[in-house]
């Protein structure tokens, strides 16, 4: 059975919602309207933590679409985002590289993928590029070693 189905009603209506919203008190809102709760900061805090202890909340998000995985590829995508230039007239001029972006998608992988703390961690005499490239390399070597313990398990 696929975790999203072992949801309640109530906890999977509070679970789309924190997906859309990102707040737990405006997930709690939305998804009971007609809570005459004092608190619903507090409920919308319980009812999360109860569903992260009832049910693997990593699946959840791969079921919703929302996996790691998924999330790094879009998130590489977005560091070749481009936006379109137009004139006065509502011309379209030019195609160019969107850098802001970029950036943040780039930093958003940095920190997915943990190459901000290894660099942080990391002593020697090496250049951030280095460093990154060193961590990047790492992190690949332990997906292939994972990958082979799944396949060969």
């Amino acid at each position: 059975m696929k975790e999203l189905e072992r949801l309640t009603v109530k906890e999977r209506r509070f679970f789309y919602a924190y997906l859309e919203t990102g707040k737990q008190i405006t997930a709690f809102r939305k998804a009971f309207p007609d809570s005459k709760l004092k608190k619903p900061e507090l409920a919308g805090h319980k009812l999360m933590h109860r569903i992260k202890d009832k049910y693997d909340w990593e699946r959840l998000l791969e079921e919703a679409g929302l996996g790691y995985e998924k999330i790094c590829a879009k998130l590489a995508q977005l560091t070749e985002a481009k936006v379109a230039k137009f004139n006065s007239k509502g011309e379209e001029v030019a195609i160019i590289p969107d850098n802001a972006t970029q950036i943040k998608a780039l930093e958003l992988l940095v920190d997915l993928y943990g190459f901000r703390k290894q660099v942080i961690e990391h002593t020697g005499n090496v250049t951030f590029t280095e460093a990154v490239q060193q961590a990047y390399e790492r992190r690949q070597q332990l997906r292939l070693v994972k990958d082979e313990d799944v396949s060969n398990g």
